[in-house]
C-alpha cells in the first residue's frame, strides 16, 4: 500500500467522473493528496464538493471562471486550507515554429519503433 512519501504524480483528466471505473475511482481519491479541480459539471460538483468542504460547495465547481480552479493539497504531510488558483494564460504560438519544433524533437527524442520494442523486450521478458 502506498505510505507518505511515495510521491505519485497522477493526473487525472476526464470529462467527467462516471468515465473511470468506481473501483478505480475510489481507490485513487482514497489515496489522493493534493489536487486541483477547474470547472466541472453539476454531478461532479458535488463530489468535489464533498473532498474541498467546508470551503468551498458544489456550486462553486460549476461556476468558476476559466483559467482558474480550487486546489486542495498536503504539505509535509497535513491536509492544507483548500484555495483558489488562477492560471495564465499561455501566449499563443509562432505558427512557423512548429515544422522545426517536430523535427527538433524527433532528432532529441526519437527512436527507431525496432530499436523501441528491444528494449521494451530486454526489460520485461529477460527476467
Amino acid at each position: 500500500s502506498p505510505q507518505p512519501g511515495d510521491r505519485l504524480a497522477l493526473t487525472v483528466a476526464h470529462q467527467f467522473l462516471k468515465q473511470i471505473e468506481e473501483k478505480t475511482r475510489d481507490a485513487v481519491f482514497g489515496n489522493v493528496g493534493s489536487m486541483a479541480v477547474f470547472r466541472v459539471g453539476e454531478e461532479d460538483a458535488e463530489f468535489f464538493a464533498k473532498q474541498f468542504a467546508p470551503v468551498f460547495e458544489a456550486l462553486d465547481f460549476v461556476n468558476i471562471e476559466n483559467y482558474n480552479a480550487y486546489v486542495k493539497i498536503l504539505a509535509g504531510g497535513v491536509p492544507q486550507k483548500p484555495f483558489d488558483l488562477h492560471v495564465p494564460k499561455f501566449p499563443a504560438g509562432n505558427p512557423d515554429q512548429v515544422d522545426d519544433l517536430i523535427q527538433l524533437s524527433a532528432l532529441t527524442y526519437g527512436r527507431d519503433r525496432a530499436t523501441v520494442e528491444n528494449m521494451i523486450r530486454e526489460r520485461y521478458l529477460s527476467h
